[in-house]
């Protein structure tokens, strides 16, 4: 009985078709944007759809989610291909599902599905991007994979690896995702063409039949932080000074727990908002530690490892940069961090990694370690299990290159100190990098707005509670960008500049929720905020519009969100388009008979409110008296009425609700 109250669209000979049906099934007040692309609807939202029953788990939410492409496949242009979802999870008051679009078990590039299901119930958003495609589409390459690399390769004008690791190129189904109107699909390779040493990494799209480039894709995301990046080869690893490892032992414990082999781990690292800011002795967390030939486990939030052994005899323990969220640290200049101290079982080890005064290559690795694992848990405090990808992520530090970092295929990557450029692994920049992977894992990356820059920012400014990203980046102490910009969309320029809108909207949103609520007001908006990433919106307006899902206490767009006003705000301020609430599309005709003065002593007046504005009617009895209005006809259209009797009792005004409609 899950659609009891919805009728389902039955066949149609398209998507226009089905929608005029859908209006005259559940009435008009709806927003639908329409992808010129594909000839479907990518997002219907309004009213909502109403449903019986509450939809608390994610289960219950993907089986209303699945019902709802099923009952109207032909109004989001399903046709002969089928939604498989690649996204799912919470985003405050509702479950997000983004689907792929496959036919004949291949991807179809930018092909999507979309439903938002909020824990009422009830549907808040539902859409598709879904390329038409005939059933009988011929998906039998005359290209070979190898020869569709050959092309793609030459086309970058980079040499292709004499090895491939598996799994790098796909069979897809490719079309123009920008054109104006439906465009045929093709059947293509997708090649993953990766050459850091020219910035050259993406995917180029070769037509599987007659070997012609279609797009590219580029997967090459800069800080662009002012900005010199040598095409030189990275030169191979120097040596720098031997990592200070200090191993202190404490009293035996004894009991069960003597054979373990226990202790803690600190590091010295760069914990600041400047790169320059002192060293501090920190717990290692999550960090790997492996006993040789035996067990393995990690630290814990105080540095701390607790490891099953049998025996008492001394063993060899490794400890490198890697740990739960972060794959591997990997330093291209200076000695990587690779400690093997012997330990007793049953005695603490007190393990301490570097010191105040160690180098750059040195302190680069335990700060990109730091700042790496801290960005995955803040943003896991908010969004619950992360994507497996990006727990898997590298870290590269030390780069033969400054003034700039970047991501490419889960990788981030800093440069060291040189030119007006301090090194520039530290607090922010780790996060605004690790943020185009988190945007990655997420659906892909898009920087149409610059939104994927945005993101980055956005992480980098929430998590560490202040408007600048790259502070102090340059020598003379001057930094990037900062939330406080007055830019507005769109803003023009480059992918860096475009994204500020984005980041300066979530700043606003931040900021005015903060004065309105205090500390409440910023976990507030971490929480309507960050969780929509798994929504794998395409641009801001998208992006904007998830997050008053995200706040919606039901699941009506139209009568706005309890945040409404601090949203709005700034959606105004930076001239970013977002769902309005909405009057009703129809007049209508109410009446009421009150109760009228319930308090002795002075008489009352009979109110009403209409759209959330306080009205006066002319129904004013006295003392004790029974008041009637009776209200026809509205001269606005009326989306909400409450009524209610005010009324004086000495030097108090007394309000007595009557009835909301």
């Amino acid at each position: 009985m899950l659609f009891a109250l919805v009728t389902p669209v039955v066949a149609q000979d398209s998507p226009r078709e089905a929608w005029k049906t859908f209006v005259k099934s559940h009435g008009p007040d709806w927003t639908v944007q329409w992808k010129a692309a594909t000839g479907t609807p990518a997002a219907i939202y309004g009213t909502g759809l109403d449903l019986p029953g509450r939809a608390d788990t994610l289960e219950e939410a993907r089986r209303r989610a699945l019902a709802t492409l099923e009952n109207y496949s032909v109004l989001l242009g399903r046709g002969p291909s089928k939604f498989v979802e690649s996204i799912s999870g919470e985003m405050n008051n509702v479950w997000s599902f983004v689907y792929d679009q496959t036919f004949a078990d291949l991807i179809v590039i930018g092909g999507r599905a979309d439903v938002r299901v909020h824990k009422n119930g009830g549907i808040s958003l539902f859409g598709s991007e879904c390329y038409s495609i005939p059933a009988n589409f011929n998906v039998r390459p005359q290209l070979t994979a190898a020869q569709a690399r050959a092309i793609a390769f030459a086309d970058r004008g980079v040499k292709m690896p004499q090895l491939r690791a598996p799994g790098q190129d796909r069979l897809v189904i490719w079309t123009d995702q920008t054109a104006g109107t439906p465009m045929p699909v093709r059947l293509a390779w997708e090649i993953d063409v990766q050459h850091l040493s020219t910035n050259t990494a993406g995917k180029n799209y070769i037509d599987a039949q007659n070997g012609k480039v279609l797009s590219w894709r580029n997967d090459y995301h800069e800080c662009n932080f002012g900005c010199s990046a040598p095409g030189a080869p990275e030169p191979a690893p120097l040596e720098s000074s031997v990592p200070v490892l200090e191993v202190e032992y404490g009293l035996p414990m004894y009991g069960p727990m003597a054979a373990n082999v226990i202790g803690t781990v600190k590091m010295w690292a760069n914990t600041g908002l400047r790169p320059t800011d002192p060293l501090k002795l920190i717990p290692v967390e999550n960090v790997l530690v492996s006993v040789q030939g035996g067990n393995r486990g990690y630290t814990d939030t105080t540095g701390a490892f607790n490891i099953s052994h049998t025996g008492n005899t001394p063993v060899t323990i490794l400890i490198e940069f890697k740990g739960k969220y972060v794959a591997d640290t990997q330093p291209q200049q200076g000695t990587k961090l690779r400690l093997t101290p012997t330990v007793t079982p049953g005695v603490p080890a007190s393990i301490v990694i570097y010191n105040p005064t160690v180098n750059l290559h040195d302190f680069g690795q335990s700060t990109g370690y730091w700042g790496t694992d801290n960005i995955n848990q803040w943003v896991r405090g908010l969004m619950g299990v992360l994507p497996t990808r990006i727990d898997a992520i590298i870290c590269k530090t030390s780069l033969n290159r400054t003034c700039n970092a970047h991501y490419s295929n889960y990788t981030i990557n800093f440069y060291h100190k040189g030119g007006n450029c301090n090194m520039t692994c530290y607090s922010t920049v780790i996060n605004h990098e690790w943020g185009h992977g988190i945007d990655a894992a997420y659906g892909g990356i898009s920087q149409t707005d610059g939104l994927s820059e945005g993101w980055g920012d956005i992480l980098a400014i929430l998590e560490t509670n202040q408007p600048l990203v790259g502070e102090a980046f340059f020598t003379n102490g001057n930094s990037i960008r900062t939330a406080l910009n007055t830019r507005t969309y769109p803003a023009g320029g480059g992918v860096h500049q475009q994204g500020q809108t984005w980041m300066g909207w979530a700043w606003d949103v931040r900021e005015n929720l903060r004065k309105r609520l205090g500390s409440g007001g910023v976990t507030l908006t971490n929480r309507i905020i960050v969780p929509t990433l798994r929504a794998n919106a395409r641009n801001q307006p998208d992006a904007v519009r998830e997050v008053f899902i995200a706040d919606d206490d039901d699941n009506n767009l139209n009568n706005g969100t309890p945040n409404y006003n601090d949203l709005e705000t700034a959606c105004l301020k930076r001239k970013l388009p977002y769902p309005k609430r909405k009057l009703c599309g129809y007049d209508a005709t109410f009446a009421t008979y009150g109760a009228g003065c319930r308090t002795a002593g002075q008489g009352c007046k009979l109110l009403f409110s209409q759209n959330w504005q306080q009205k006066q009617n002319n129904a004013t009895t006295t003392a004790n008296q029974i008041a009637i209005m009776e209200f026809n006809r509205p001269v606005a259209n009326i989306c909400a009425v409450d009524f209610y009797t005010k009324s004086r009792s000495g030097n108090v005004t007394v309000t007595v609700g009557i009835a909301k409609l």
